[in-house]
């Protein structure tokens, strides 16, 4: 890299495009439907980290002051001691306002922030965008791990291509394969790519490239007129602005959708230095300080808004933005008073050992949180019995045996789901249907398995309905249907999670076609004896924590009550009485399990003096307990 500039000065217009990205993120975070595509300001964070990052490392490789010591301590210096104090802050309020299954995971959270993996966590569990995200205080720090582990490997790359002036090409190379794994994998592999790091490199990396050609001064960078830099400065700015207004949860992202805001951090880097327009909007004070504080601003807003849904499942908008709002302070505080004296003032002996001990530590916490199962202990006896409920759903529903996920094939189910069917000229039974379906299984052979044999054929989110949902899904179902076919003297029953399929079955859909069109089948297939069961109740949450949070809440005394009258949605209600006109209609039998489990004095919790005999262990699901509650209304002999 000859004739490079010896450094770069600092850039107040780079910290006021940091504040765009994380104004953006809040605004995201506070209110969704506003800024529904605020979640581009990390990918903005990831263009400057690159940009910056890389800077200082061209500098000190042609200065020949680079080492790995140095660059690594820089960067403890930088993260560790705000990381710290949000771990440490968000462990002790989830001791104080969580119960021991939320405090569990957020264990798992603070192991995954301690150890920069965060991003591995929500890989395996459920993404960035599902509503259970909201629940997770320290989910935010998924891109924190991205950084990092670009940063473990980096250094070592460009010193590599450095001695060999190879750093652009070195770059740009890396850069194409990262982004062509992004637009390759995203259809098939949304989670994998959003939060695996080879995925998202090539945006950090862009930001590099940058930093290459601007510490080169016979770049065409340098020789911009100021009408063209206000003009990339204009589009750098309409790009990250429109991307955050226009783009949605929806679109597969990152993609090529993420080239947009990457494109406009990559033209601010590049000349809202040398622009008037860069100067006087970038260059603003209020978001030069914005910019300042952004990385504990970042640290703290998404907790307290996730405290406050955890605390309230129906968090109304302005406490929303009160408390995204209350971060803004606690940012402030963190940066003055902890973030920048550590940074400044820690002798590079002592800051090592001291920062990585204090993050060890915040780690420890977390495995502690997860080994004592959220340390039940804080809590009553009786309610202890709640806390640890941990329900085994697989076994008795025969799972991955004839409770199926999406990967498998149509045809997937053991011989054992059906090969009893007709046995010895008995009665039969057919159990169709998605997971719900699968959970009611125990239930039905407890209750009827004495009289009748009973078949299964069942799999995630595949209600049953003909041709409908996904691939495998469309096969499994006619495979069941042609099962059908071979024993038209089997009854036939029909449960799923129906609202989640559409949620008004009195209008004309393509749902509402389906679940027809596919009683009709089964019935023109010779079956006099169809059964339909209706939606069964669901709660806001998962009915162990709903227990213990009505408890803390003083609505209860100190043990499970045998019903709840927590509201439930009025759908459920309308959906069940649309199901009882249908069945009516085509002439089949219905069973309704939301009465088989509510009445005017709530919906079951328990079905004995068991603590934990629940009717579910999530929001739906069956117990066995649950499920044989809703098979004695089977009207069956």
């Amino acid at each position: 890299m000859k004739n490079a500039s010896h450094g770069i000065s600092y850039r107040p217009d780079i910290d006021g495009l940091r504040a765009i990205a994380i104004i953006s993120v809040v605004i995201y975070h506070a209110l969704p439907d506003l800024f529904t595509g605020g979640f581009v300001g990390v990918d903005v964070f990831f263009v400057i980290s690159g940009f910056l990052i890389s800077s200082i490392i061209f500098r000190k490789l042609h200065q020949g002051t680079f080492s790995f010591a140095g660059f690594y301590l820089s960067r403890t210096r930088r993260l560790l001691p705000a990381l710290v104090t949000v771990l440490v802050a968000t462990y002790a309020a989830g001791w104080i306002l969580l119960m021991p299954q939320e405090f569990s995971q957020l264990g798992i959270q603070i192991i995954g922030g301690a150890t920069f993996l965060q991003n591995f966590v929500l890989w395996q569990q459920d993404g960035y965008f599902n509503t259970a995200s909201e629940l997770k205080p320290l989910m935010h720090l998924w891109s924190l791990g991205i950084e990092e582990q670009f940063y473990l490997i980096y250094p070592a790359i460009l010193l590599f291509a450095f001695r060999k002036n190879k750093c652009l090409p070195t770059i740009a190379a890396i850069a194409i394969i990262s982004f062509l794994l992004n637009v390759g994998r995203i259809q098939g592999h949304p989670v994998e790519v959003f939060f695996l790091p080879h995925t998202r490199f090539w945006e950090l990396l862009s930001g590099a490239a940058i930093a290459y050609l601007m510490l080169r001064p016979d770049t065409i960078l340098h020789r911009m007129s100021g009408a063209i830099s206000n003009l990339a400065t204009a589009l750098g700015l309409v790009l990250i602005v429109g991307a955050a207004v226009l783009l949605d949860s929806h679109r597969a992202f990152p993609g090529w959708w993420a080239v947009i805001p990457v494109s406009g951090a990559v033209l601010l880097l590049a000349t809202a230095n040398r622009s008037t327009l860069g100067r006087s909007i970038l260059g603003n004070r209020v978001l030069v300080y914005i910019g300042l504080i952004s990385y504990p601003l970042y640290l703290w807003h998404w907790p307290l808004i996730s405290f406050g849904k955890l605390l309230d499942p129906d968090l109304q908008q302005g406490t929303r933005i009160a408390l995204a709002l209350a971060s803004v302070p606690l940012a402030a505080l963190t940066y003055h008073f902890i973030e920048k004296p550590l940074r400044m003032s820690m002798r590079p002996r002592i800051a090592i050992p001291a920062l990585g001990g204090t993050l060890v530590i915040a780690g420890a916490l977390g495995a502690q949180a997860v080994a004592s199962q959220g340390v039940p202990s804080r809590l009553p006896e009786a309610m202890q019995a709640v806390a640890t409920y941990n329900y085994q759903f697989k076994g008795d529903a025969r799972g991955s045996i004839c409770w199926l996920n999406a990967k498998a094939s149509g045809s997937a189910f053991a011989p054992e789901c059906f090969e009893n069917l007709d046995r010895s000229g008995g009665k039969s039974l057919i159990v169709w249907g998605d997971s719900f379906a699968a959970r009611l299984y125990p239930g039905v052979l407890a209750t009827l398995g004495d009289r009748y044999s009973i078949a299964q054929t069942t799999r995630n989110s595949c209600p049953p309905m003909l041709d409908s949902q996904y691939d495998t899904c469309k096969a499994g179902n006619a495979f069941t249907l042609s099962l059908i076919k071979q024993h038209p003297n089997a009854t036939v029953l029909m449960f799923a999670v129906w609202d989640q399929y559409t949620k008004d079955w009195e209008k004309q859909s393509d749902e509402r076609d389906a679940l027809i069109l596919t009683i009709r089948s089964v019935k023109a297939a010779g079956v006099k004896n169809v059964i339909l069961v209706g939606p069964a109740p669901r709660w806001p949450e998962n009915l162990p924590s709903l227990v213990l949070k009505t408890w803390k809440s003083g609505a209860i005394s100190q043990e499970a009550p045998a019903r709840l009258q927590t509201p439930l949605s009025p759908m459920i209600r309308s959906i069940d009485s649309t199901f009882r006109k249908i069945a009516r209609a085509e002439k089949i039998t219905y069973v309704s399990a939301f009465d088989s489990l509510c009445n005017n004095d709530g919906c079951l919790v328990r079905t004995n003096d068991s603590p934990t005999s629940f009717t579910t262990w999530d929001d739906g699901h069956l117990t066995t307990d649950g499920a044989k509650v809703v098979a004695k209304s089977i009207p069956l002999d």
